[in-house]
């Protein structure tokens, strides 16, 4: 195999991932009534914010990547639709915890185990102005 080829076999994702890759991508295209934009464009605005913010890049990749992780399962019902549905709060989070659990099945185990700890909540504020 030539080394181009080589390099351009080292860019695939391995194919257990492929599924749930697809599926992240699917939330593209995943809209809400009474929301604007798709959830992939909602959680892009939501990272810029808390980086905007001053929150770390890492608290930020954990709670942006984790919330992507449950909307592959759930769809929109994140935690403030939960609690807006009357669901208790350690209930939502548990709800949370098992779609990432039950979707990061083919993620790196120690990956896997860093996106499931308790992650502090990150405030929210406006995006900037380029979102």
């Amino acid at each position: 195999m030539s080394a181009s080829a080589m390099a351009a076999e080292a860019r695939r994702a391995p194919p257990a991932l492929l599924p749930l890759l697809r599926e992240l991508g699917d939330l593209k295209r995943v809209r809400s009534a009474g929301q604007q934009g798709s959830i992939a464009e909602r959680l892009f605005a939501q990272a810029w914010a808390r980086l905007a913010d001053g929150a770390s890049a890492d608290a930020v990749a954990r709670g942006i990547t984790a919330s992507a992780l449950a909307a592959a399962r759930l769809g929109d019902l994140d935690a403030a639709t939960l609690a807006a549905a009357g669901v208790p709060a350690g209930t939502a989070r548990g709800i949370h915890r098992n779609a990432i659990a039950e979707v990061a099945g083919p993620l790196d185990p120690a990956l896997r185990a860093w996106l499931l700890e308790d992650a502090a909540v990150l405030p929210t504020a406006p995006p900037p102005a380029f979102v």
